[in-house]
């Protein structure tokens, strides 16, 4: 069991040893679900009913209830004791098409973290001892390391899968050429990346160094935001992120500042990962702006969100600075070039009105 990295495969090693072992007929493996806060079916062996595979578990009442609740192994001799109304309503499909007689269950730790249970079950009515209760016990330990050392596996597949993505998204980001077509393809990317998550791109304007005007947003919500802009000191979070070059998050954005509020209204967005865009510019301002992941609800973001996104911004950043680097030189050179030819104008004519002419032609021309 130890050795598999293999989630499934390591569940129903888990269960089929468990079987074996204690002398039952039927063990069960049930994981919490963190967004139901049920505790689902992941694995059975020996078990006939096909409402095995679909079980999902309340945690108000039923023995492998009470097992992740306290933490401790629970133990039900006759089954055919237990009132009706203290089984879930999923467990009485089961034990119509299967009558069950002993049962007992014991709590999955995870680096000390409750995580599931094992159930176990005879159809025969026949007590678990206390050698076979201390049995369970050792392999419900056993099953807690071999999970974790799978559920680490996977993680680690999956963080190392996105931030491949990230290389890739970065890539495709780089090649692109004016700065509007670098921020729309990095929302593509950040669409790709995290679907269930709102990205929006800031920027201090070179003309407006006081505002944040927002340029680029996901579908939905920020795509609404865009080409909006607010006086930056007002924005507080983004002010701080811009000014000190550093990542903030929250779980409460919504009362950071009034135009947090205002940009949340309605929407329950409440989680926020500002990560600063760029360095300091010739022209004067501090940075480029704030890359931001928002996110409905106030539950913090997980080690591989974060870990995704500040890969992510770090990458977009350098893209976007390239990119408003190349349009600031741009200006820089085609107002040169105005220079040069005024000067030239200025040299090649004698006469007075028709250079001042030809020099206001020009300014105008150059916008």
């Amino acid at each position: 069991m130890v050795a598999s990295l293999d989630l499934d495969e390591t569940l129903k090693a888990v269960a089929q040893a468990t079987t074996a072992v204690l002398n039952a007929d039927i063990a069960a493996i049930f994981l919490l679900d963190d967004a139901t806060g049920e505790l689902v079916s992941r694995a059975v062996h020996g078990g006939t009913s096909r409402d095995w595979d679909t079980l999902r578990l309340g945690t108000d009442k039923g023995l492998n209830a009470r097992s992740f609740k306290i933490g401790e192994l629970q133990r039900i001799d006759d089954l055919s004791l237990v009132p009706r109304s203290s089984h879930q309503p999923a467990v009485h499909r089961i034990l119509a098409e299967e009558p069950l007689g002993s049962a007992v269950t014991a709590p999955i730790r995870r680096r000390g973290a409750l995580i599931g249970t094992i159930g176990v079950y005879r159809r025969e009515v026949k007590r678990f001892d206390a050698e076979e209760e201390f049995l369970l016990a050792l392999l419900a330990d056993q099953a807690g390391i071999a999970l974790d050392n799978a559920l680490t596996h996977a993680e680690l597949q999956a963080t190392r899968e996105r931030l491949q993505s990230v290389v890739e998204a970065s890539d495709a980001i780089w090649n692109a050429a004016s700065f509007d077509d670098v921020a729309d393809r990095v929302i593509e990317q950040a669409t790709r990346l995290l679907p269930e998550v709102a990205c929006l791109i800031g920027v201090v304007p070179a003309d407006q160094p006081h505002l944040l005007e927002f340029v680029a947003g996901t579908p939905g919500w920020a795509a609404g935001i865009v080409n909006s802009s607010h006086v930056l000191a007002e924005t507080n979070l983004s002010r701080v992120v811009i000014a000190e070059g550093r990542v903030i998050e929250s779980d409460s954005f919504s009362k950071a500042s009034p135009v947090a509020a205002q940009m949340t209204s309605g929407t329950g967005i409440d989680t926020v990962r500002l990560i600063p865009l760029g360095e300091a510019l010739p022209d004067g301002r501090s940075g480029l702006g704030v890359l931001g992941f928002y996110r409905e609800g106030s539950h913090p973001f997980s080690a591989v969100e974060r870990e995704l996104m500040d890969g992510f911004g770090r990458r977009v950043s350098v893209s976007l600075q390239r990119a408003e680097l190349l349009r600031l030189a741009e200006i820089t050179s085609a107002r040169l070039q105005l220079a040069i030819d005024v000067a030239a104008d200025l040299s090649a004519s004698l006469d007075t009105s028709e250079v001042i002419r030809t020099v206001l032609v020009r300014a105008v021309s150059a916008g």
